[in-house]
């Protein structure tokens, strides 16, 4: 029973320290880092978004220094929405493939975005420069008139456009082409190349404006915010749930080694109540001897008592040899009858003829006496020969009266007590013989296992020093592999360093590109005032006829450059443009390769933590390891410890059998039934 009870908590212990392991390896490790930063790249999402939304409104206003935020914001976004792809390790992969579908869509929404604020900073660019150049027509034109209704028809028109750029509900497109219809109609002193110039700017105006409105709109409508939240919220979920299932193998982990703990105790347990119960099992053997030696004194008691009985016997039959005496001196053949039954010869008796009267019934008492005297002694002689030889299945079974009846039951309770306590001492060897040998069996049963669990304990050990050995290994290796990692990490950050600096370097070029851009718009738009002024120029001197002849030569020639400067300012607008074009493909090209190091500096650096980690482990499993030698070898000392007093009492158990069979021998030779 106690052995079986040993194999069922060994095989309790080892399902649990699988479950244990199996545990061990299915949790889930979360870095708090890494979850960290995938939050602020949520939050950094956000503010970028924000940022962008709040410079495209100021350059909405006219703020030409908010088109290099923009395209610094556009860049973060998109950097900060590609990095979103690369989830943490520790999500499950069903929820990595959610939020790399959510990273994509956000990252298309933000190249839509691009694409729109690359529209609107071009629609808005053109718009600006009517916003600048109406106002200055419109004063100019102011000033040239003479009538109070033009200039107040100038002062509509310049209100109505600023209502409606300011997005006025009550002034529409057709309001302000409505006045523009009444200026030129009633206009005296405006040319015509100024009214079509005048219209040219004003449909710009009208045409751009919305085109503006519906680009900010869009921008501050885009699906990354929603798509941000949404992703947010999934991660958020995902990460919760992971966290609550970490915790939960946590406390499984806790219980499972408790349970672990108690179980090793209880073996321990048991294996102490084993080499107690060996012991008492000794002390119990010992008890029994003792009190069969106790039993065997009684039983000499006994016999000294029956001994005792029959000299009492004895005693009785000379009184009466000497009343006898008393009773007929005279008597010869009395005396001599009583002289033969003094020496124990029964079977005489008195003659007939030589007893009358009353000495007849003395005589007849006296024979009755001796043939019941005679018939007891015989009995007597019979039981007391029978009992000599070890026979205590005969009793003395006749009626007899006074003494004789007292003497009988004297020695059939004698024998009865003596048969009983012979009975007794039989049961209590047979007892005693199969209790040794249960010791015995279980003595053996206990050198075995001590010897296995000797030679399991020197497996044991033998296999720990190996596995220190190899720890010891696995520790230098991750040391030089820490080594390594670290190196590259600093690596990595000096290339990222480079390429960021590179990167500022484009951004720089391309401002700079954006800004001529702008100029070569304000030249053209210049070139393009000073044509229609060399045009009316031009109209003027042939108004003059003869006398503004070298007037109207002097404006071919303004016409003339103003036409190169037109031609030169589209040349260098294409050059510029390509220059913008190969520089944003190198900004891509270098956002592109930033990103990859990115990756590559987090899966650097998540190996260092893995590499760093094992370390500690495998110091960890060495100290552990040593533990588990010095433990073994103490149970080894106490496993060699419990084999020697096994072999002391097995030793004992051999000698105890000897002497209860030498006992069983003895109580053999008695006859009970």
């Amino acid at each position: 029973m106690q052995k079986m009870t040993q194999n069922i908590l060994m095989a309790l212990i080892i399902l649990v320290m699988i479950t244990v392991a199996t545990i061990v390896v299915i949790k889930p490790h979360i870095h708090s880092n890494h979850h960290q930063a995938y939050q602020e790249a949520f939050s950094s999402l956000e503010n970028h978004f924000l940022r962008l939304s709040e410079n495209s409104y100021k350059i909405s206003q006219g703020g030409v220094a908010h088109y290099d935020f923009i395209q610094a914001n556009l860049v973060k976004l998109k950097r900060v929405a590609n990095a979103l792809v690369f989830t943490p390790d520790y999500l499950d992969e069903k929820t990595q493939m959610q939020l790399q579908a959510k990273a994509e869509e956000i990252i298309a929404a933000a190249e839509t975005l691009d694409n729109q604020i690359v529209e609107f900073m071009r629609v808005n660019s053109l718009l600006n420069n009517s916003k600048i150049y109406l106002p200055i027509l419109l004063h100019e034109y102011k000033l040239n008139e003479s009538t109070m209704y033009m200039k107040e028809m100038l002062n509509l028109l310049e209100k109505q456009l600023m209502q409606f750029q300011n997005g006025r509900e009550d002034t529409t497109a057709q309001d302000v082409l409505n006045t523009y219809e009444s200026v030129k109609k009633f206009n005296e002193n405006i040319s015509t190349a100024n009214i079509i110039n005048l219209k040219t700017h004003i449909q710009l105006v009208l045409e751009y404006q919305v085109k503006v409105d519906e680009i900010l709109e869009k921008v501050s409508s885009s699906p990354i915010q929603k798509l941000i939240k949404d992703t947010r919220k999934l991660y958020l979920n995902s990460y919760e749930q992971t966290n609550n299932f970490t915790e939960q193998l946590t406390s499984i982990l806790i219980g499972l080694v408790i349970v672990l703990l108690v179980l090793v105790a209880i073996m321990m347990i048991l294996v102490q109540r084993s080499t107690k119960a060996a012991t008492a099992a000794s002390n119990d053997l010992e008890i029994k001897l003792h009190e069969l030696d106790q039993q065997k004194q009684l039983a000499d008691k006994q016999v000294s008592e029956i001994r005792q009985a029959q000299e009492e016997v004895a005693v009785h039959q000379k009184k009466a040899e000497e009343n006898n005496a008393k009773l007929s001196l005279a008597i010869s053949q009395m005396n001599q009858l009583m002289q033969k039954v003094a020496q124990g010869n029964f079977s005489e008796r008195l003659k007939e003829s030589d007893f009358e009267g009353d000495l007849a019934q003395l005589r007849s008492s006296v024979h009755n006496a001796l043939d019941m005297l005679q018939a007891s002694m015989k009995e007597i002689g019979s039981v007391a020969s029978n009992l000599s030889n070890g026979d205590l299945s005969n009793k003395i079974n006749g009626q007899y009266g006074g003494e004789l009846d007292q003497v009988k039951n004297s020695i059939n309770g004698s024998i009865e007590n003596l048969s009983r306590l012979i009975s007794q001492v039989s049961d209590a060897s047979i007892n005693i013989q199969h209790k040794i040998v249960q010791v015995k069996e279980d003595s053996n049963e206990v050198a075995s296992s001590s010897e296995r669990q000797s030679s399991t304990l020197m497996s044991t050990m033998q296999a720990v020093d190996d596995t220190s050995a190899k720890i010891k290994s696995n520790t230098e290796n991750t040391r030089h592999a820490t080594n390594i990692t670290n190196e590259q990490a600093t690596a990595l950050n000096d290339g990222m360093q480079v390429m960021n600096q590179m990167v500022e370097a484009m951004d720089d070029i391309k401002h700079s590109s954006e800004k001529i851009v702008d100029i070569i718009n304000l030249i053209d738009s210049i070139a393009f005032q000073t044509n229609l002024l060399a045009l009316n120029a031009a109209v003027e001197a042939a108004r003059a006829g003869e006398q503004g002849r070298g007037f109207a030569v002097v404006a071919g020639e303004v016409r003339s450059l103003a036409g190169k400067s037109a031609d030169a300012a589209k040349d260098i607008s294409t050059l510029i443009s390509d220059s913008n074009s190969k520089v944003q493909a190198g900004v891509d090209l270098v956002n592109h390769v930033n990103t990859s190091l990115e990756s590559i500096k987090q899966k650097v650096v998540v190996l260092q933590e893995a590499v760093e980690s094992i370390d500690q482990a495998s110091n960890d499993q060495s100290h552990s390891a040593q533990n588990i030698i010095h433990a073994v070898s103490e149970a080894e000392n106490i496993s060699k410890q419990n084999s020697q007093m096994i072999q002391q009492t097995a030793q004992q158990i051999n000698e105890m059998v000897d002497t209860a069979q030498t006992l069983e021998q003895l109580v053999k030779a008695f006859k009970l039934h």
